[in-house]
């Protein structure tokens, strides 16, 4: 099954609990991306390439991002709870996108208004906003 993994990889689920289809992106974020040109960091290209835009349908879940155990400095961030990455949920239907920090293992729940992590207080909730108001 699609949303079964290793119990030793971290993934990023979404839930969309909402009518309409959103895409979604995992990124680093651009603090991180500073961090590119230092040897230590080498791996991030390797791991920027594989991070890929996936669709998820209304009342669906599906996985969005797997790294997998090997990537040992990615893991141990991730597992740390550190927030390198950030999660976009762009709605088809007209276009507004909500982006959260997201850490490597969890899942994010889209609403009609915005996307939230699962299991998270309320203040990591992030409202859909209009693409002239986003930061992308």
């Amino acid at each position: 099954m699609e949303l079964e993994a290793k119990t030793n990889d971290l993934t990023i689920l979404v839930h969309n609990q909402g009518y309409d289809d959103v895409t979604v992106a995992v990124s680093a974020r651009p603090i991180y991306k500073l961090l590119d040109g230092n040897v230590v960091f080498f791996w991030l290209q390797w791991l920027w390439s594989s991070i890929a835009t996936t669709n998820v349908g209304p009342k669906a879940k599906k996985k969005v991002n797997t790294v997998t155990s090997w990537n040992m400095i990615t893991h141990q961030l991730g597992s740390w709870g550190w927030r390198l990455y950030n999660i976009t949920v762009r709605r088809k239907v007209d276009g507004y996108v909500a982006t959260c920090t997201t850490p490597l293992d969890c899942t994010w729940i889209v609403e009609e208004r915005g996307i939230h992590q699962e299991g998270a207080a309320e203040r990591n909730y992030c409202k859909f906003e209009s693409p002239a108001n986003s930061e992308d």
